[in-house]
């Protein structure tokens, strides 16, 4: 070993070995290619409806301002289906888009309720390098545009931002 690692020579070595398959086991599929392309895991669900639901009080009232402190270096957005949870599309939106949308999800809101219902949700990742995890937003696509911002205050997303979150990764 060396700091922590393999020899670079037993790697080399190990890739030169002859591999003789002994048996296939099939197991049940993880992540779709489209999960796996766009960086998002099939498993968010959407806490805002199910905190919101319970009558949580885990939702707190935001007054507004910058919803990710400090500024990510990018915004990796996942899109899911409400109702199944599942995933339908997602990834990097331009450095352009996501100025915009960084100032469109500062809206403050008066009441963390909603009477409009909404059937897809957004998985907002901050992306920092040299970072494992980040900062982690949630919105309602439709609805009353309500963002679970990371620090779980519930702000507002205006049209404009929700339009680019449900631009994103669509050709």
């Amino acid at each position: 070993m060396e700091c922590g690692r393999p020899f670079p020579a037993a790697i080399t070595a190990l890739k030169h070995l002859p591999w003789v398959t002994v048996s296939v086991r099939r197991t049940v599929q993880i992540a779709t290619r489209a999960e796996l392309a766009a960086g998002c895991d099939p498993q968010w669900k959407d806490v805002i409806k199910l905190e919101s639901q319970r009558g949580s009080a885990l939702l707190n009232l935001s007054a507004g301002g910058p919803a990710f402190s400090p500024r990510p270096a990018r915004l990796r957005i996942c899109i899911y289906q409400d109702r199944t949870h599942s995933f339908l599309r997602g990834g990097f939106i331009s450095q352009a888009a996501e100025s915009k949308l960084l100032g469109d999800i500062q809206g403050g809101r008066t009441s963390t309720r909603c009477g409009r219902p909404h059937t897809t949700y957004a998985v907002l990742l901050a992306v920092s390098p040299g970072s494992r995890g980040g900062q982690i937003a949630e919105a309602e696509l439709g609805g009353c545009g309500r963002i679970l911002r990371p620090d779980n205050q519930v702000g507002t997303v205006s049209r404009a931002g929700l339009a680019i979150i449900a631009r994103a990764g669509r050709p």
